[in-house]
């Protein structure tokens, strides 16, 4: 009996999170067009006894659309994993702080020629998570996200070194789910 206590106090609880959100704006006098989307997947476990720190994996999706003047448009579609830190500052988890960094940076560039691109990206936040019911929270966070692609390869397996950054600051809408 003592050792399953002991076992089952110990057991990590677990969390899913999910974010999106999606901007776009156009102007017709100077035929401006442009959109973005910004998903993100989070599973992760606490560490300690307090579960205010959740360590775990990311993945998201950053997609961004620019048109203008009548030109092709010119879009970027990129599917970044890496690890996540998640700490609630408060027993309720309501105030919460995140930082991800993603190695795995990978997708495509497509304006007059479609070329793979790959580099790394980071993001942190700082949001507000809504106690719903035991296990559901809904919330919202601000990010900052800052995207690099290193290398880009042309439809010839190309492969060329460049150094763009995309960076961005953005909303989130969330739901969260904690689990024992």
């Amino acid at each position: 009996m003592i050792l399953f206590t002991f076992a089952s106090s110990s057991f990590a609880k677990l969390t899913t999170q999910l974010g999106f959100n999606y901007t776009t704006d156009s102007d017709t006098q100077k035929s401006f067009e442009y959109s973005k989307l910004n998903g993100a997947l989070f599973i992760g476990a606490s560490v300690g006894k307090k579960d205010k720190l959740y360590i775990g994996q990311n993945v998201s999706k950053y997609t961004r659309t620019d048109k203008q003047d009548g030109l092709e448009s010119a879009e970027i579609g990129v599917l970044e994993i890496g690890p996540k830190i998640l700490y609630y500052f408060n027993e309720d988890k309501n105030i919460f702080f995140s930082a991800t960094w993603n190695p795995y940076a990978k997708g495509e560039r497509k304006d007059a020629n479609t070329n793979k691109i790959s580099g790394w990206s980071y993001n942190v936040a700082l949001g507000y998570h809504l106690k719903i019911n035991r296990f559901f929270y809904l919330g919202a966070s601000l990010n900052y996200h800052n995207l690099n692609i290193t290398t880009e390869t042309d439809s010839s397996n190309q492969e060329t070194e460049v150094s763009q950054t995309f960076t961005s600051i953005f909303p989130l809408i969330e739901l969260v789910f904690h689990f024992r």
